[in-house]
């Protein structure tokens, strides 16, 4: 088994174009947010913004991890996902399940977008508290953080 190649991010990152740009390539199989399902839907969910719908148990934590971890005994995994959606799991053995990587985006554009889509965010969704939780501990696990500018991606694609 690969470890799955992970991408984490704040909202609004343009961590979609990274994610479409991964399954145009067809040789990983791509987890678009899988975890915002346990935030959102389950019955371990954190959120109080979809209350509208029954919790489902079958999105734990656990569930949604152990889907992506047998995809990666079949073929390359990459997961994009919010630093928000798994930081409250994030430890160093969590951590040692992937490749890690992380995503930012200059919070003077990426917050506008997010108020523009989601006018009642709330300052977790934002997810740079977050993001810097889960590179500080990349950092003391002794690896060096991958951290990408999306503003560099967009400037210079192929260097970056």
């Amino acid at each position: 088994m690969t470890k799955p190649l992970a991408l984490w991010c704040h909202a609004r990152a343009r961590s979609t174009a990274m994610g479409r740009m991964m399954f145009e390539r067809g040789d990983h199989q791509v987890f678009d947010e899988p975890f915002a399902r346990t935030y959102y839907f389950s019955d371990q969910r954190i959120s109080p913004r979809r209350t509208d719908v029954s919790p489902d148990p079958g999105l734990r934590f656990d569930h949604i991890l152990r889907q992506v971890l047998d995809a990666a005994a079949d073929k390359p995994v990459f997961v994009k996902d919010h630093a928000y959606h798994v930081v409250r799991h994030v430890t160093p053995a969590f951590l040692a399940l992937f490749r890690n990587s992380f995503l930012i985006r200059d919070p003077n554009e990426a917050l506008p977008s997010l108020f523009a889509r989601m006018p009642d965010m709330s300052d977790e969704e934002t997810g740079y508290a977050a993001l810097v939780t889960m590179v500080e501990a990349v950092e003391r696990t002794g690896e060096r953080p991958v951290v990408i500018d999306a503003a560099d991606i967009v400037a210079r694609p192929q260097e970056t």
